[in-house]
């Protein structure tokens, strides 16, 4: 939740911006770097200034000067420049909109839905009769080449004995997640005998879809256990299942027919029952939760399905499903910016289900959310959250470092709800991006008949660019900010976060005790507030934390503090000895850090002592000038008030404060100011990670008092630390999951090379602190030149410094207190940076 009443893009928030000619070029340093010891500079800071009114950015100019003054004394105004060569820019309390405004190709949105065939009418679910052949001449002319891949796939599947299903359930692996892809298997192989037209090729997937569902039906249940029959597995089968018998229902034999549709009455009977027991299970009730979307998305299909011959039943399904969808479009409503605090892998593979439940109920005329403003901007999550060239997605929540499920039909079919034509030019680019590697996210069957369903040749792909879709953009709900600069794969990205749990507005009905969220869960978010990314000119550098079991702050780009005491370790020792190794515990991450609330389990949580502990984190500003931006974030909230002694008695923890300060300047040099605030003594750790596989190695080394990385992609990339004095700076490699290890690896590493992906850490610790200090990093990557003077932390409200690139020289002031009074009297006015720059 945000830290003020009313949150602004902030009046009077000063930062650079290039505004006369194109953006600096980062240079390369003429040579190796000498390390050297941070200090507290105190000398003074050139005189520069600040216009008393600010013009619009367009229109600024240097401007005159005034008497200087000393910028650590409090003054009305900070001090004014020398020359007119200093450039002072600042943000107008101007309204920064980061809504996506469609701007549709026609003027009817989306043309109502024809009254749906009737019940024993099939096919009758996302289509019927008489659009099926209109589905045909488009798989021949506009949407061929997606025809083309969902053809390949029936053929690859179908003309494969092997590929069918076990006759036997038990031959199927006891995991949960394999039973999924007989479902979707299914579904893809049925789309295809729908579509295709040639008489050989339609009869062999005929043949396949149908005894593939004679096996199917004779399997008892429809997971590994029975909380997986009713669950994703059964959910995916039941999908697949329902799809396959509405396509097929013509081909099949009346004792196919009345077999069939018996063991979908049993399954959904199942998930409906679930729903209304006593004590049923989570995602009956959990409305932001990928579990919720799926399963219900599987009882609606079926409902449809067999409406004819079980009516009441089905009556009873959809209803629930009804009112399940308006409860979770009701809450989507009001996180409003299109996000998902699951994340982007997890967001595409919720929503792959409730857009089909969409489409369902839109075509039914049962429900009609198309007009949800969270629906109209869930293609900014899309598109901001991946990384440049569309091939990878922001390390944020759980994911593997791309798109769940699709993302092309996701996007084609909210370019069918707003008709603008930048979601499908971003489907071309997916395209484009993967080559072969066709299709993209899983599961590739189902993905094939939707993007054939919602692909709509009449909109014409419309190119985004930083006209339409600025690279700057704050997700309000999520707590997120995500700057690129430009779309290309090699443009750079960064991303800060400093949001709560389950995004803003549900950890806000969560702490109100809302009843709508009572089932909520996070267990596919991170305890990584203030944790940032950054990919300069595209190249992997630092990294988020991907799919960590167990969750840990210090994989994330954040803060862990260190108790001056004994800690009682975080997890039991005897859960240790079952998960790993305990003389090699030190690869999973350190027992006696204290990171955020929340961690060190399975999956984040667990959520009722989290609710209760109101962890708290918050954007405190973001803005965006030219090339340049500026956030900050407070997350002190995060972390819990106290911890457990090993003697087993609590103990006061005592951070009152954690203040992060981001300046990213054009030459893609990345200045961070960090102020934290303790009142008991305590060891602090600020980490600096980046990823290592294989193929793309990466390590740290340090000379000094900087962190070098090389490899993976980054040689030569610096974090340089200018203060405070006593830093101590460590380097390794830790393991993000313990499921990532393999074989001989099963319980400590022995062979980091098996391990797919690795951690890898530069470690900024502070043994010991008591009240306020000051951190200063200045990022170089791949040895762009840059260098920190006259560097002032002793004023309490906050920094000075010079920052000399090849090209410039900047002076900047970060505000470190969140006063606004102080800020005021710190820079003139009441914002939180200052940057004037001037051409060398």
């Amino acid at each position: 939740m945000l830290r003020f009443a009313a949150f602004r893009f902030v009046a009077g928030i000063v930062i650079l911006a290039v505004l006369s000619g194109p953006a600096c070029t980062a240079k390369k340093s003429p040579g190796p770097r000498k390390p050297r010891n941070p200090q507290s500079q105190e000398q003074s800071l050139p005189e520069t200034g600040v216009s008393e009114q600010a013009p619009p950015l367009e229109q600024l100019k240097p401007p005159k000067a005034n008497p200087s003054e000393n910028p650590s004394q409090s003054t009305s105004r900070p001090p004014t420049p020398t020359s007119q060569e200093n450039v002072v820019l600042f943000a107008e309390p101007a309204s920064f909109d980061f809504e996506f405004k469609p701007e549709p190709q026609v003027a009817e949105v989306l043309a109502p839905a024809n009254a749906p065939a009737a019940a024993g009418k099939h096919p009758r679910l996302f289509f019927d009769a008489d659009e099926l052949g209109a589905l045909q001449a488009k798989a021949k002319s506009g949407s061929q080449k997606i025809a083309e891949r969902l053809f390949a796939y029936g053929d690859k599947v179908a003309n494969s004995r092997r590929s069918l299903p076990p006759v036997n359930m038990d031959q199927l692996p006891k995991a949960n997640g394999a039973w999924r892809k007989e479902g979707d298997k299914l579904m893809g192989v049925a789309a295809a005998y729908a579509l295709q037209t040639n008489p050989k090729k339609k009869g062999a997937y005929g043949t396949w879809a149908k005894e593939a569902m004679s096996r199917v039906a004779n399997w008892k249940a429809w997971g590994p256990s029975a909380e997986y029959a009713v669950g994703l597995d059964g959910a995916h089968i039941l999908f697949g299942f329902s799809v396959a018998y509405d396509l097929l229902h013509n081909e099949l034999a009346a004792t196919e027919r009345k077999s069939f549709a018996e063991r979908i009455h049993k399954q959904a009977e199942l998930f409906y029952e679930e729903t209304q027991a006593r004590k049923p299970e989570f995602w009956t009730t959990s409305y932001t939760n990928n579990h919720n979307y799926i399963n219900y998305n599987a009882l609606l299909n079926a409902a449809l399905a067999v409406e004819a011959i079980y009516p009441r039943e089905a009556e009873a399904w959809i209803k629930q499903c009804v009112k399940n969808t308006d409860l979770v479009m009701e809450i989507r409503s009001q996180i409003g910016d299109g996000s998902t605090n699951e994340g982007i892998m997890y967001g595409t593979y919720g929503s792959h289900a409730l857009f089909a439940t969409l489409e369902l109920l839109h075509e039914h005329r049962l429900a009609d959310h198309l007009d949800n403003v969270w629906l109209t901007q869930h293609f900014n999550f899309l598109l901001h959250g991946s990384l440049p060239g569309f091939q990878r997605v922001v390390g944020i929540a759980d994911g593997h470092g791309s798109f769940g499920h699709g993302p092309r039909h996701l996007l084609y079919f909210l370019d069918r709800v707003t008709r603008d034509g930048r979601p499908t030019w971003v489907a071309n680019r997916i395209d484009e991006a993967l080559g072969s590697r066709q299709p993209y996210g899983k599961p590739e069957g189902s993905n094939l008949l939707f993007e054939m369903l919602w692909h709509d040749p009449s909109i014409e792909p419309r190119t985004v660019n930083r006209g339409n879709a600025p690279g700057f953009h704050y997700f309000k709900d999520w707590g997120v900010v995500t700057y690129r600069r430009g779309w290309s794969v090699g443009n750079t990205f960064f991303s800060f976060k400093s949001g709560d749990p389950a995004g803003e507005a549900t950890w806000g009905l969560m702490l109100d005790g809302d009843p709508r969220v009572a089932a909520t869960n996070v267990s596919h978010s991170h305890p990584d507030a203030g944790s940032f990314t950054f990919y300069p000119e595209g190249q992997d550098f630092v990294a988020g934390a991907l799919y960590p079991k167990p969750k840990r702050t210090a994989l994330s780009n954040t803060y862990t503090f260190t108790p001056p005491f004994a800690m009682a370790p975080p997890i039991p020792e005897s859960a240790i000895s079952r998960l790993w190794n305990p003389k090699q515990v030190y690869q999973i991450g350190r027992l006696d850090e204290v990171g955020q609330l929340g961690e060190w389990g399975q999956w984040m949580g667990p959520i009722k002592p989290l609710v209760k502990a109101a962890p708290n984190a918050d954007i405190v500003t973001a803005v965006n000038a030219g090339d340049a931006i500026f956030v900050s974030g407070e997350f002190g909230g995060a972390y819990p008030k106290q911890v457990k002694r090993r003697n087993g008695s609590q103990e006061l923890l005592g951070i009152e404060s954690v203040y992060r300060s981001m300046l990213l300047l054009p030459e893609d040099l990345l200045l961070i100011v960090d102020r934290v605030q303790t009142h008991s003594n305590m060891g602090t750790n600020a980490y600096f990670r980046a990823l290592s596989s294989p193929d793309h190695k990466a390590e740290w080394k340090v000379n000094g008092n900087i962190a070098t990385l090389s490899g993976g992609g980054s040689p030569g990339s610096e974090v340089e630390l200018y203060a405070p004095l006593g830093v101590q700076i460590e380097t390794g490699r830790e393991i993000i999951s313990y499921e990532d290890a393999k074989g001989d690896n099963r319980r400590s590493i022995k062979d980091w090379d098996a391990v797919s992906h690795s951690s890898v850490y530069a470690r900024f610790s502070k043994p010991s602190q008591s009240g306020a200090e000051t951190y200063v990093y200045l990022v170089r990557p791949n040895g762009t030149a840059g260098d920190i003077d006259g560097l002032k932390t002793s004023d309490t409200r906050g920094v000075t410094l010079n920052i000399e690139t090849t090209s410039r020289i900047y002076d900047v002031w970060v505000a470190t207190d969140q006063d606004a009074a102080a800020r005021a009297g710190f820079l003139g006015f009441d914002g939180h940076v200052r940057v004037n720059y001037s051409e060398k």
